[in-house]
């Protein structure tokens, strides 16, 4: 059975084909989950970063590019949400913002939980 770290491998694998061709890359990779034997019912989203570009993929073939901020899971509306709330009348940084949402998504739902892991990008 597929899991998340299959699915990660797999980018990886496709990214490097494609180097420095993020969405490329995405599409070639969307395609392959859709039509795999062992991912084609894994339901997941998978979001991919550079320092261009978001893109969120999912099982469904899904390839969509996001313009700012993105939210996943059960709270990621919420988190969203707030993200760009803040974004936009606040002077606070990413990562403050990040830590900000996060507390809301998880005081509004209730399957958000107050622990996470924050891992910031250089």
């Amino acid at each position: 059975m597929a899991d998340a770290f299959t699915l990660l491998e797999g980018l990886e694998q496709v990214m490097s084909k494609y180097p420095k061709q993020t969405l490329k890359s995405c599409i070639s990779y969307a395609k392959e989950w859709r039509t795999g034997k062992q991912l084609r019912h894994l339901e997941a989203t998978l979001i991919v970063i550079d320092k261009d570009l978001i893109v969120e993929l999912d099982g469904s073939g899904n390839v969509l590019e996001i313009d700012d901020v993105i939210g996943v899971g059960s709270g990621g509306l919420f988190a969203e949400c707030a993200a760009k709330a803040l974004m936009n009348h606040t002077s606070m940084g990413a990562e403050e913002i990040a830590r900000a949402a996060m507390k809301i998504a998880a005081d509004k739902c209730i399957y958000t939980s107050h622990e996470w892991i924050v891992q910031k990008l250089e």
